[in-house]
């Protein structure tokens, strides 16, 4: 039951073509332009998605650069925040300037993710430029310490001065 290349009708070649030709383009539209239109709408959704990403993250890296650079750049200052304060070692500092040094704890406040220590100092000096040389060096003191208003300087029998003022120290609740 051979059938012969000259018995099969090229009319019978066309319409199987134009039928495989009509039921491909039908299962195209049917399954793939749908799907089409679903991965054009994802696309559009993932590169907005993507564009977002990158501006948050140059945004984090500008920022990660910039507190890198600030660390760099203050890293005394961080340090010193980072000390505790040791009240011995404070009063052992003030002796090169004062003498009979007396530091009274008065409270300990927070915020912002500091310790404020608040002490009062009584000293006795014997002449004004130890004062002013203890503000100077107090700056190369490891902890942060700042002199508080009011301060309060009274003549006793020459040449000494009796003096006092607050002290806060500041130290840090967080790692910085």
């Amino acid at each position: 039951m051979k059938r012969e290349f000259e018995e099969i009708s090229i009319l019978q070649i066309v319409i199987g073509i134009f039928l495989y030709v009509v039921i491909t383009a039908f299962l195209i539209w049917i399954f793939v332009i749908p799907t089409m239109k679903s991965y054009k709408s994802e696309y559009a959704n993932y590169k907005t998605g993507l564009k977002s990403y990158y501006k948050i993250l140059n945004r984090h890296e500008s920022l990660k650069s910039r507190l890198e650079n600030y660390r760099e750049t203050n890293k005394k200052i961080l340090q010193a925040f980072r000390n505790a304060f040791n009240k011995e070692d404070f009063k052992n500092f003030s002796l090169k300037y004062f003498q009979n040094p007396k530091l009274s704890f008065l409270r300990k406040e927070s915020k912002d993710g500091f310790s404020v220590l608040i002490y009062k100092m009584d000293f006795v000096i014997k002449d004004i430029k130890s004062f002013y040389k203890f503000f100077d060096d107090l700056n190369s003191y490891p902890s942060v310490v700042k002199i508080d208003f009011p301060i309060s300087l009274e003549s006793l029998k020459p040449p000494f001065i009796k003096g006092s003022w607050f002290l806060k120290v500041y130290e840090s609740n967080s790692s910085i």
